[in-house]
């Protein structure tokens, strides 16, 4: 299909090279006593032949009629339009003028009334005027000349009969000769039409321009100024492009040739085409053109580019005023920043922050927060991103952020056994990522076998937190329930185990205190950590004298389990008067009795709150009936 659509593209291109070959003499000839030629191609009235440069009022650039932009002049029917001052007096009057004026319109409308080009020299606008006029007259171009005073025989109107059409581009002609000689001694006005003759028309004598160039009188294009600049209306609406004046009389060959004239070069592609390696390039021209062949093989209006070629990109077209132009552009694609990474999303420990960065090449960096340097601190949950921009090119990334802190323990400090180990393990509520203990270890849990102090770092979504523990050496456990004892027949024995563990005692008791007043051997063991240990008391119970003639109970359990549950106190012989009382360790009495009937419940005075267990002072007084009075003092505990 390409090789067919490229045959077809070049049987146009050589139908359009053989329509130049038909013109080539003329267009060759088109450039001989050129008086003035404006272009209008750089979007103002700058001369391209000869110094007469003029000057626009109003008037906008636009595309011309091969669609190149900005390359015509658009005026807008309400007094745009444009001034060259009072040039070509001696081309365009006088008994012999012999002048060619052609230009190219296309009226926004049929029908206007309007002047395309004139030459007034009349102050102010009114009908006693001298002046030439190229105009569309009713739509149709037509020659108007108007030598003043009113009279109709000065007057004068020829043209052709059919209207410009609208819309599109039209080339208009106008050959005006004054010579007397070969013209039957009278002016003749030809009119061309696309390069066709309209009309050949001969005015009623000789001479007609004799005094149309006064010394001020301007040439204007696209209505009429009168010598005092005002504006006489006569306003074109539409587009002017390529405006010439000849100094001499252009043929029928040549009035075809500068309708056909085809010299443009707008396709506008170069010389360099660049873009960011992510982007297409389009390559696109300038001008609307009727058929296209890319150096590809492409016919299409436009070529795209992608990344990675490059290098030259040709193309052909045909415009639509039918000229053939070509043009290529070099592509080339900029280098882009490298691509930043700011990694996964992740957390900011906190209270600590995280920090962003980007060390690559760059001509500016953008963060999220505003800030531009290399790097940027984050502080808080959020979403963050960066944007790079190196030769016109960007590339960027975003993470989300997102605040966390956890903790870890490593429990209480503890000892371990003499000679033996210990594992230590830590304990989190979240998913661990990995450990590092102070021994260098990674693994979950660290087994010891020397005290010291230990340390364990646990990382938690990328965050770190820390606990310290002490493992101490148990260096062994010595009971001692105390020598062996006698105990007389009212008095108990307290014996306690002091060191954690598990204890059992040959009465069958766990607690770490019982109390007993019978003879025999009592043992204790006590389980812990590191094995079992264990003690042995003899406790004789015998017949013995008081001296005091007092039978002490050093101490009691008030738990109401029917075994010493309260503090009696039973003195020996007849005493004609009694009294006990027991204080605390601050002093406080908690308990007064005068009769030794009455014993302790180890409440305060029997009725209130319960006493803390603990050691209490007792203090008695004695009197006998001799009025021998005699005090005691001694101490009771209160196991509960």
């Amino acid at each position: 299909m390409k090789g067919k659509m490229h045959n077809i593209f070049t049987r146009l291109l050589w139908a359009a090279c053989g329509m130049g070959w038909l013109t080539s003499a003329a267009q060759s000839n088109l450039n001989q006593q050129l008086a003035g030629h404006w272009s209008f191609d750089q979007g103002n009235a700058v001369a391209d032949v000869g110094s007469a440069n003029g000057t626009l009022v109003g008037a906008q650039t636009t595309a011309d009629r091969f669609g190149c932009p900005d390359r015509a002049l658009y005026l807008d029917g309400n007094g745009a339009h444009v001034k060259f001052g009072n040039i070509l007096g001696g081309q365009l009057s006088g008994a012999g003028a012999q002048f060619s004026i052609g230009l190219w319109v296309r009226p926004d409308s049929v029908h206007q009334d309007a002047a395309l080009f004139s030459k007034f020299s009349q102050s102010p606008c009114g009908s006693n005027q001298r002046s030439l006029q190229f105009k569309s007259l009713g739509g149709a171009p037509a020659l108007t000349t108007h030598m003043g005073n009113g009279a109709a025989t000065q007057y004068r109107t020829v043209g052709a009969t059919n209207p410009i059409p609208a819309g599109q581009w039209t080339h208009l002609l106008l050959v005006f000769d004054g010579a007397q000689n070969g013209n039957d001694g009278a002016d003749r006005v030809q009119m061309y039409v696309n390069g066709m003759l309209q009309s050949t028309s001969l005015l009623g004598g000789a001479g007609v321009l004799s005094d149309v160039a006064s010394s001020n009188a301007q040439i204007v294009l696209g209505g009429v100024l009168g010598t005092g600049g005002a504006f006489c209306s006569n306003a074109f609406r539409g587009a002017l492009d390529d405006f010439r004046i000849y100094d001499r009389l252009l043929d029928a060959t040549e009035a075809l040739a500068l309708a056909q004239n085809s010299e443009c070069q707008c396709l506008g592609l170069g010389p360099i085409a660049t873009a960011c390696p992510g982007d297409p390039i389009v390559l696109r021209p300038a001008a609307t053109a009727q058929s296209s062949l890319w150096s590809t093989g492409s016919i299409a209006d436009s070529l795209i580019v992608h990344y990675p070629d490059s290098g030259w990109f040709g193309l052909t077209a045909i415009l639509p005023g039918g000229c053939i132009a070509t043009d290529s552009v070099w592509v080339r694609w900029l280098v882009p920043p490298v691509q930043p990474n700011l990694g996964p999303d992740r957390s900011i420990c906190t209270p600590n922050s995280a920090l962003l960065e980007y060390n690559e090449q760059a001509d500016s960096i953008r963060w999220s927060d505003g800030t531009s340097g290399a790097m940027t601190v984050a502080a808080t949950s959020g979403t963050y991103w960066v944007e790079v921009f190196l030769n016109g090119c960007s590339a960027s990334d975003t993470i989300e952020m997102t605040e966390f802190s956890h903790q870890v323990s490593l429990g209480e400090d503890r000892l371990m056994c003499k000679g033996g180990t210990y594992t230590l393990q830590y304990q989190s509520p979240e998913i661990i990522d990995s450990v590092r203990w102070s021994t260098g270890a990674t693994t979950t849990d660290l087994t010891v076998t020397a005290p010291g102090i230990y340390h364990a770092t646990v990382y938690a979504r990328g965050c770190p937190a820390s606990d310290t523990v002490v493992i101490g050496e148990n260096e062994g456990i010595e009971l001692d329930l105390g020598k062996d004892t006698t105990l007389c027949a009212w008095q108990f024995l307290i014996l306690s185990v002091e060191q954690q563990g598990d204890v059992e005692w040959s009465t069958g008791e766990t607690g770490h205190t019982i109390i007993v007043n019978k003879t025999g051997n009592y043992w204790v063991e006590l389980t812990d950590s590191c094995g079992v240990h264990r003690d042995t008391i003899r406790v004789q119970r015998v017949v013995c004298d008081d001296p005091l003639t007092l039978r002490w109970i050093n101490a009691f359990s008030p738990n109401a389990d029917g075994v010493n549950d309260e503090y009696e106190f039973h003195p020996i012989g007849d005493w004609r008067e009694f009294k006990l009382e027991v204080y605390s360790k601050i002093g406080l009495k908690v308990f007064e009795s005068n009769d030794p009937r009455t014993s302790w419940n180890g409440k305060m005075n029997n009725t209130g709150e319960e006493c803390p267990m603990g050691t209490y002072a007792v203090k008695v007084y004695l009197k006998d009936y001799d009025t021998k009075l005699q005090f005691h003092t001694g101490t009771v505990t209160v196991l509960r």
